[in-house]
């Protein structure tokens, strides 16, 4: 959020690629960087003025050369946090398995370590074979991922399991807005629409109060706060959707039901790239408009 300040405390001075994005555009206004070898006393709290925090985040180096000491000060840093400020939402991270326990036992609300999260994907990807590639491809984009794949150039020439695997490596997870237009509609509808229209996914919604639903169903309705977790091959093409859905005539649909064409036309799908025209979806009408012509199948 934009109305949110970030305050960071490390022994470490200000440097390499931290330093570039402290002091970048994006964040100089938003961020302070404060250096200081007592992360645990009341001046360091008053510095940092951490009554008015709403959650402190305490991360250790994952490589460090005694990873039990990284764990043992992220356990005191915790203990004297929570001391100061019972109700404080702490994010702990460590290094070694082992201490998660510890950690939640000093009053960490939510515990994370790397060597576990590696375990457990592991152990999943025996239960689920390709789990982890999955994973690992949605948390980034790759866009010559294909290419490098298939090892040509021509991926429309391409057919198989692997084509559609190189295609997969081009999408990422992406926010996307519900307007004012989605409100009352069917989870069902709108993601029909977001596929017809951007070739994309319609994962889950996150409710107003943070309540994170995964394919909700037909029987969910959108309401006003909800926001979607598309999987899109670019943030410009959901940029379109969301404009696009904010000024789609809702109405005009409901009365259609889910059906496609049914004003005689075929939906010509978005384009990021901006070749392609941006047509009302299923041949429907913008509100505050007349009708759409419909694109030429």
């Amino acid at each position: 959020s934009r109305n949110l300040r970030l305050a960071l405390l490390s022994p470490r001075p200000l440097e390499g690629r931290l330093a570039a994005v402290v002091t970048g555009p994006r964040y100089r206004k938003r961020m302070d960087y404060l250096r200081s070898y007592h992360h645990t006393t009341a001046e360091e709290f008053t510095r940092l003025d951490s009554a008015n925090a709403r959650a402190w985040f305490i991360l250790v180096d994952a490589a460090s050369e005694d990873p039990e000491g990284a764990d043992r000060s992220a356990v005191l840093r915790t203990v004297a946090v929570k001391k100061l400020h019972p109700d404080l939402k702490v994010f702990a991270q460590c290094v070694l398995v082992s201490n998660c326990a510890r950690l939640q036992l000093a009053g960490a609300d939510y515990v994370v370590c790397e060597e576990e999260v590696k375990l457990s994907l592991l152990a999943q990807n025996l239960l689920c074979p390709g789990i982890m590639t999955l994973l690992l491809n949605l948390m980034h984009s790759q866009a010559t991922g294909g290419r490098q794949v298939l090892g040509s150039t021509d991926l429309k020439s391409q057919t198989g399991w692997l084509y559609e695997y190189a295609r997969g490596m081009d999408h990422e997870l992406y926010q996307l807005k519900m307007p004012a237009t989605t409100v009352g509609q069917k989870f069902t509808l709108i993601a029909q629409i977001v596929y017809e229209e951007a070739t994309a996914v319609l994962l889950a919604v996150r409710q107003a109060g943070g309540k994170m639903l995964m394919f909700p169903g037909e029987t969910y309705v959108i309401k006003h706060g909800d926001s979607g977790f598309v999987m899109s091959s670019s943030k410009a093409l959901v940029t379109m959707l969301e404009g696009w859905l904010a000024g789609w005539d809702n109405t005009a649909s409901t009365q259609a039901g889910l059906g496609l064409n049914i004003a005689g036309g075929s939906s010509t799908r978005m384009s990021a790239g901006g070749g392609g025209k941006r047509s009302t979806m299923f041949g429907l009408r913008r509100s505050g408009g007349g009708g759409a012509t419909p694109s030429p199948p």
